[in-house]
């Protein structure tokens, strides 16, 4: 299994690309053990990250919450892969299968 290193944040550093209510905010779960806070907009999805371009990543969902609770976001969207079609014989598809679970703020 793949170690992560998970960098320390502080919500002072992070005004690079700060999530704003428009965007469409997802939190991408990996494994479980690390999630990341991915925007979209209209040109396309980029990870939130800190003022030196480190992706901001969390070792769970509540420290995630609480982060963009305090950039006042009030709706986003878990996002964990789908291995599903792989485990029942299903051919490759060019997108990853994944599933968002709407969570409130």
């Amino acid at each position: 299994m793949a170690s992560f290193r998970v960098p320390k944040h502080s919500p002072a550093n992070c005004e690079t690309n700060m999530p704003k209510q428009e965007d469409v905010i997802f939190i991408n779960s990996y494994e479980h053990s690390v999630y990341q806070i991915i925007r979209k907009t209209e040109r396309g999805e980029e990870l939130v990250s800190e003022a030196k371009n480190v992706p901001l990543q969390f070792k769970n969902l509540h420290d995630a919450k609480v982060y963009l609770r305090s950039k006042d976001v009030k709706v986003a969207f878990l996002r964990q892969e789908n291995a599903y079609d792989e485990m029942i014989g299903l051919p490759c598809r060019r997108e990853i299968s994944s599933i968002k679970i709407p969570i409130n703020n």
